[in-house]
């Protein structure tokens, strides 16, 4: 028996909503970054975070804090609306 409940896979176990959320968010990040031609150094230059964090939060292991998310949003160009949808689009 399938089922199709939101938030619950073909085999009954339910996956994270905010792990998907992370994952999204990291794949904008990045795709945004590489747009305007930003190493993570870069960025996280910008964003007063070190590399490390910007690797995290690209492979959607962490989300960035409200506070870091304008900042992130500011450094690439990009409103934040846009970048952190919480909706996919």
């Amino acid at each position: 028996m399938q089922l199709v409940n939101a938030g619950v896979t073909r085999i009954g176990i339910e996956e994270d909503p905010s792990k998907r959320l992370k994952q999204r968010w990291g794949s904008n990040i990045a795709a945004a970054r590489e747009l305007r031609g930003m190493s993570r150094a870069d960025l996280a230059a910008a964003v007063d975070v070190t590399e490390a964090a910007v690797g995290m939060w690209e492979r959607g292991e962490t989300a960035p804090r409200w506070h870091l998310q304008l900042r992130i949003a500011q450094a690439v160009c990009s409103p934040h609306s846009v970048l952190f949808a919480v909706e996919a689009a």
